[in-house]
């Protein structure tokens, strides 16, 4: 009897100290997250208030020909389509910086949801936006840089424009009913899914918080367990 009470209390020491190195890893991580968090959004905000006040002060002045000082082939005179494709790269790429870092904030996304979702349609349009900009200064206008480059920037260019297309798509497609035998509410466009591959249900849970398995949630082993991110037609709530 005596040598189960001290097995029982040896097995609750070890447990008790695993759990808490596992609380002091979230801990960490949760720390290092925010810091990695404060660094880029700061940097961010840098960049984009670097860009509005420069460009966007010269051209408030009518001195456009300022920006040829930290931009090759930035204005020509007379080229009112290209100095007009310059305009919108640089007003999108403000408007990309500053939406894609407020989608980042789980605050948002978890507080008004609705806000979140027309931002990230915005961060689309954008997106889309500024690819067939630089196109259009790249292979047009004339910019710097060798054929490999700009094979490059374009086969990246389509990219974001197909993955726009793809996202818009994913957002407004039909409604998909969630039928998570834990009683998950519809999912939401952009979450990830859980997926049972002998019985091909999802449940679904959202990205900014941690998910806990249960055994007791879906039957059969672990390694039948697949995460699917996002759901195809998924639609987004507004």
């Amino acid at each position: 009897m005596g040598a189960q009470v001290q097995a029982t209390f040896r097995a609750t020491e070890t447990w008790q100290k695993q759990y808490s190195w596992e609380a002091f890893a979230g801990t960490a991580l949760k720390a290092a997250t925010r810091f990695w968090f404060l660094v880029f959004f700061i940097g961010q905000l840098l960049f984009a208030f670097t860009v509005a006040s420069f460009y966007g002060r010269a051209a408030v002045r009518g001195d456009f020909e300022a920006w040829n000082k930290s931009m090759t082939h930035g204005y020509r005179a007379g080229d009112t389509a290209g100095n007009l494709a310059v305009a919108i790269h640089l007003i999108s790429a403000v408007i990309i910086i500053l939406a894609g870092t407020i989608q980042l904030i789980p605050q948002v996304r978890n507080r008004a949801p609705f806000f979140h979702r027309w931002n990230g349609r915005l961060y689309f349009v954008t997106a889309f936006t500024i690819s067939l900009a630089g196109l259009y200064m790249m292979w047009v206008r004339g910019t710097v840089g060798d054929l490999s480059q700009h094979l490059g920037n374009t086969i990246l260019a389509v990219l974001i424009m197909l993955f726009c297309h793809y996202g818009a798509a994913l957002c407004d497609g039909p409604g998909f009913q969630n039928s998570s035998p834990v009683g998950a509410s519809p999912v939401l466009c952009g979450e990830c899914v859980l997926v049972h591959s002998s019985r091909n249900i999802p449940l679904a849970f959202p990205q900014s918080r941690p998910f806990r398995f249960r055994s007791g949630d879906v039957s059969g082993p672990i390694h039948d367990l697949h995460l699917v991110c996002p759901i195809p037609g998924a639609a987004c709530r507004s």
